[in-house]
Formats: structure tokens, C-alpha cells, sequence
């Protein structure tokens, strides 16, 4: 870089790193004490962990931390999520419900809303053998 008024010259090194995320792996292993499920393991290729509390029988809240050795962030990735259960699952019908929560609240935070549709087994056993086949 050349300062126009001096004429000076000065030289600027600049490091980057890039990290994608293209490719994670999640593992994890669990652990039931009455109402909380502990986890540790992999989370998106880091270490971390884990733990879902039952509320009730509809509502459920979930908290992870990963990515301690900052490798993507410069704060470890936090997510909090609820969920909450608003048709329970019977015999030949799925489970409905919705979700929202907070996504890495400590570095980009985003935030999280959602639903679904649970099926089981027996669900699919239930629907695919309803299906003609011609």
C-alpha cells in the first residue's frame, strides 16, 4: 500500500482461514435419569454436550454445547430448543408437533422454528400396506 502524501510504501500480511461445512458427523451416546436424557459425543464434528428435560408429557426443552476447541467460532455453539406436542400419537395417526428456540446465541445467533409430523413403525407398516400396488 502506498500512502499518496508521503509516498511511502508499506506491505500488509493478511491471514485466512477457511472452514466449511460441508461434511459433520453426529454421534452420540445417552444416558435416562427419570425425567433428563443426558448425551455426550460428536455434534457437528466437535465434542459436547447434551441434555433433554421432559417438562410433561407435550412439552419437552433440549440444550447442547459444542465446538469448545473453537474451530468454528470464537464461543462454543449453544442451542436451546422447545418443542411442544400438540396431537399425541395414537394407533394408525402421527404424532404433530412444533419447535422454536435459539441457535448460537454467543457468536450468529438464529433463531428456530419448526414442526413435524412423528411416525412410527407400526405408522408406515399401517400406510405402505394401504397402498395398491398395480
Amino acid at each position: 500500500i502506498t500512502n499518496p502524501a508521503t509516498g511511502e510504501t508499506t506491505r500488509t500480511i493478511e491471514d485466512r482461514t477457511r472452514f466449511e461445512r460441508s461434511f459433520a458427523i453426529s454421534a452420540q451416546v445417552g444416558w435416562k435419569l427419570d425425567d433428563v436424557n443426558l448425551r455426550l459425543g460428536l455434534f457437528e464434528s466437535t465434542g459436547g454436550i447434551g441434555a433433554d428435560y421432559k417438562v410433561n408429557d407435550r412439552v419437552q426443552v433440549t440444550g447442547e454445547a459444542y465446538d469448545f476447541g473453537k474451530a468454528r467460532d470464537p464461543n462454543p455453539h449453544l442451542r436451546v430448543v422447545g418443542e411442544y406436542i400438540f396431537r399425541k400419537q395414537k394407533p394408525n395417526f402421527p404424532q404433530l408437533f412444533v419447535s422454536t428456540g435459539v441457535d448460537n446465541p454467543l457468536n450468529d445467533t438464529g433463531f428456530i422454528l419448526g414442526g413435524g409430523i412423528r411416525w412410527s413403525d407400526t405408522d408406515l407398516k399401517y400406510l405402505l400396506g394401504s397402498v395398491p400396488l398395480k
